[in-house]
């Protein structure tokens, strides 16, 4: 019932094969305003389409040009609530009837078979809504483990109820656009496990279920996309059932792109979605998906929406991280020891784990990060963790590096500076900002980057774990 009711969060054919162009007349009684909103779905957002307006409640909304297939809404000001009634290429010109006082629950079409199964279904599910979620309620607040086992049993009940009336509605009317969006709305059944299942036999029923989760979402279908279903399984694939790791997220995303490539609105509108949410991602990692998305897509000519001058700074984007990405070797750059002059190279410390630390000797916000790294390292040094301080003053602020490490008491860490900037580090380790903290394993590769001075030891310590975690299963 969770995946259906979303038809309720929030009306034909008059010879549709020889007219151009939309009518659609919505009769709405005990509405008080004059406007009445045309709405469409594009992905997780809604855009308004047309306008109309009545002093009698009598709304009518037509154009010349054709409507594209969807789930659409008309929206009731000034609360914004909503009714859905779906449109077609064969289903542009009807009629709908609806009560602003009980939206979902009075509503007729005319001339329009789609809209008559979808208002019947919509129906259906109105009537079950309430019981369920009194009984959720109720099942909530209960402080009985016995009584909360009987509400749930009834909760069960009408979930199976309403798969029932789905698997009629499909099978009683199999080419409505009402049967496409319960079929694509449906999920896979959960793996059941044995209480002594091992993990294996968890991770295969996991690879099943996350294999076939798409499997009811008819890509080709242009009337789904224009639909809540669509996105919500979509992003339920890449958000939910993904192991939100950058090398998953990657795969899943190929593997949803490819199929959105049955409708090129479909294919721009998510290309474009998950490049800028993975963008503007705050956690760890997640650079090497949009990385991915330039390099595969952009970078060879998919998105030809995107000009000339745009396509180069996504590029150059890429290019600024792509030597840090996690999971790759730390670039290899040669500094000055601060101590002695002498030439020291990232790699050449030999330690379980490398923490370099970008820092700046007039830059307040590592000021006040750098008593959290002495912290850090004093906790941490004993477990084979060194810290590689590169200042990055340059020219005549260079000077200022040594006076800095004194004065913060950071005499202990391995503490380097590149004065006239021959390794070009501010580039190679896209160096924008400081503080900077990368931490490196023993072969030097980075496992994490872009986190505060007050993450450190969190991180570190689940590094750490982890890696023994990781021995003792070897």
């Amino acid at each position: 019932m969770r995946t259906l009711l979303i038809l309720l969060c929030c009306s034909i054919t008059l010879s549709a094969f020889s007219q151009s162009g939309y009518k659609i007349d919505i009769k709405l009684a005990n509405y008080k305003y004059d406007t009445l909103l045309l709405g469409y779905y594009m992905g997780d957002k809604q855009f308004v389409k047309d306008t109309a307006i009545s002093k009698t409640g009598n709304f009518t909304f037509k154009s010349s040009k054709d409507l594209d297939p969807g789930v659409y809404m008309a929206v009731l000001l000034p609360q914004k609530n909503v009714f859905q009634f779906l449109v077609d290429k064969n289903n542009r010109f009807f009629s709908v009837e609806a009560d602003a006082a009980r939206l979902t629950g009075k509503l007729k079409a005319k001339n329009s078979e789609d809209n008559t199964i979808f208002f019947n279904y919509i129906h259906y599910l109105s009537s079950q809504k309430p019981m369920a979620d009194s009984l959720r309620r109720l099942m909530r607040e209960a402080s009985d483990t016995t009584v909360a086992k009987a509400i749930s049993k009834k909760v069960e009940a009408i979930d199976k109820s309403v798969f029932s009336m789905q698997d009629e509605f499909v099978t009683k009317y199999p080419q409505s656009f009402t049967a496409v969006l319960i079929k694509s709305s449906k999920e896979p059944p959960l793996p059941e496990y044995a209480p002594d299942a091992d993990m294996a036999s968890k991770i295969k029923g996991y690879n099943f279920y996350k294999s076939h989760y798409l499997d009811n979402v008819d890509f080709k279908d242009e009337r789904l996309f224009r639909s809540p279903v669509y996105f919500q399984k979509v992003d339920g694939f890449i958000q939910n059932i993904t192991y939100q790791q950058p090398d998953s997220i990657i795969k899943s995303l190929d593997i949803v792109l490819a199929k959105t490539k049955e409708i090129p609105d479909a294919f721009k509108f998510y290309l474009s979605h998950y490049f800028n949410y993975y963008l503007k991602s705050k956690f760890v990692g997640m650079d090497a998906v949009y990385v991915h998305l330039i390099d595969k897509y952009y970078s060879k000519g998919e998105a030809p929406w995107v000009d000339k001058a745009n396509l180069q700074k996504m590029k150059d984007a890429a290019n600024d991280v792509r030597p840090t990405l996690l999971g790759r070797y730390a670039p290899n750059l040669t500094f000055l020891n601060q101590k002695d002059s002498t030439d020291i190279k990232v790699h050449d410390i030999q330690s379980p784990y490398t923490v370099l630390f970008f820092w700046a000797p007039d830059c307040s916000h590592c000021e006040k990060a750098i008593p959290h790294v002495i912290d850090f390292d004093n906790k941490y040094k004993d477990q084979g963790v060194k810290i590689f301080a590169i200042c990055t003053g340059l020219l005549d602020e260079a000077k200022d590096c040594w006076k800095g490490v004194e004065k913060k008491h950071m005499e202990h860490f391995v503490n380097v500076y590149d004065p006239v900037l021959m390794s070009n580090f501010k580039i190679i380790y896209n160096i924008k900002s400081t503080p900077q903290f990368f931490i490196l394993d023993k072969d030097k590769k980075i496992l994490s980057k872009g986190i505060g001075a007050e993450q450190l030891d969190e991180v570190m310590g689940k590094i750490i774990e982890y890696d023994k975690n990781k021995g003792k299963e070897e």
